[in-house]
């Protein structure tokens, strides 16, 4: 009755998916038995008799809203529309608020009163701001997740709750005190870095798991420093206009064994040389984007033999030609966006376990017969191969 619908490079779950029917049968049990209520607009019959404490709202209007939700409200979904009159739901443990734009500042007035607070959610919402609010007295917060929303700074007392465990925030982060109590911080999304810093201002870290660095101008002597405290990380995830060669070989990334997942966008020292040295040994998931490589990558990743997913973005690689010989042994996904005109040739044996392939219309494919089932209207123009 519940199938996956995708899974992380480990092979984890991500996503699950049920079928229309089986979910229209769960509303309406969650429904009738109080559980959860879902209100998609303001001619849902019964709403009034709704004690729910769990509450899903689909495009509704602040005023309906008022009407349906009760004060002993715990979680909150809202999808659409506009933001929820939350002032008197003091009991909430969950906010989550999706696509929710706005043509001028929306200010989030008195969401420090809600203490409860476990979970807190704006995602892919416009130029949200909390003038007034200090996060002091959130004392439960765990998650705050603020991807796709536009906000002119993060709000105050965030870094003094030491219950937090994930931030993720775009485009960045503006730095962190060194003085933050940040024991059981796991996720971090992403962090500037710039030449001011110095080792001696990273918070403890120890227990992150998952770190996304950005950068405006040269800071990564004091990256160089971080990792070495980072002894947890199994995410890493690096972004500026240059990526040097000290945070690739052989200082940085190579002596983190624990990393499976890797996201570097930005161009790399001319001194420096893609090898299978330079990532680590169990690495599972690789993206690059804007490295500008010389060198027909393929030949080196393809000796990394945990690596189950490779993206290529765009201006990763500058050349007209890959090969891949061999290799490539557990790679089930391959996405190829580089823009210019390219063409990749696979010979036969390689990428035995491929499950997934995409790739730009500018990329002419040349695959063993083995592979070709994997290609269709939506990938690029194959040519057969010489078998």
């Amino acid at each position: 009755m519940i199938q996956v619908s995708s899974r992380y490079p480990n092979g984890s779950i991500m996503y699950c998916q049920v079928h229309d029917l089986l979910r229209d049968l769960a509303i309406h049990q969650c429904r009738k038995q109080n559980f959860l209520t879902v209100f998609r607009n303001p001619e849902d019959a019964d709403h009034e008799e709704s004690a729910a404490r769990r509450a899903s709202l689909q495009f509704c209007s602040p005023q309906f809203m008022k009407q349906v939700l009760p004060t002993n409200t715990r979680l909150l979904l809202c999808f659409g529309g506009s933001i929820p009159n939350y002032y008197e739901l003091r009991l909430l443990r969950v906010i989550e608020i999706v696509d929710v734009k706005m043509f001028r500042s929306t200010d989030l007035r008195e969401l420090d009163r809600l203490i409860h607070l476990r979970y807190l959610g704006f995602l892919n919402c416009a130029k949200l701001n909390m003038p007034a609010c200090s996060f002091d007295r959130l004392k439960n917060l765990e998650t705050l997740d603020l991807r796709g929303t536009q906000m002119q700074q993060l709000p105050k007392g965030l870094w003094t709750i030491s219950s937090l465990r994930h931030v993720l925030y775009d485009p960045y982060i503006r730095g962190l005190p060194s003085t933050a109590e940040l024991r059981n911080l796991q996720t971090l999304q992403w962090v500037e870095i710039n030449s001011t810093w110095q080792p001696k201002q990273f918070p403890n870290l120890n227990n992150l798991r998952e770190l996304g660095l950005t950068r405006t101008d040269a800071g990564w002597l004091a990256v160089t420093y971080l990792f070495r405290t980072l002894s947890s990380l199994v995410s890493l995830g690096i972004r500026g206009s240059d990526i040097p060669k000290e945070i690739v070989y052989p200082w940085g990334i190579p002596n983190y064994q624990n990393i499976q997942t890797l996201h570097l966008e930005g161009k790399w020292a001319q001194s420096a040389t893609l090898a299978a040295k330079s990532f680590p040994r169990h690495l599972v998931k690789l993206t690059l984007i804007g490295s500008k490589l010389a060198h027909d990558p393929m030949l080196e990743l393809a000796k990394l033999k945990s690596l189950k997913e490779l993206r290529l973005g765009r201006d990763a690689y500058t050349g007209k030609q890959m090969n891949c010989p061999s290799g490539f042994r557990a790679l089930r996904t391959l996405v190829l966006g580089v823009s210019e005109y390219m063409v990749l040739t696979v010979a036969e044996g390689a990428m035995p376990k491929l499950k997934y392939l995409k790739c730009a219309y500018s990329i002419k494919l040349v695959l063993p017969p083995e592979l070709n089932h994997l290609t269709g209207n939506e990938y690029s123009q194959v040519i057969p191969s010489s078998d």
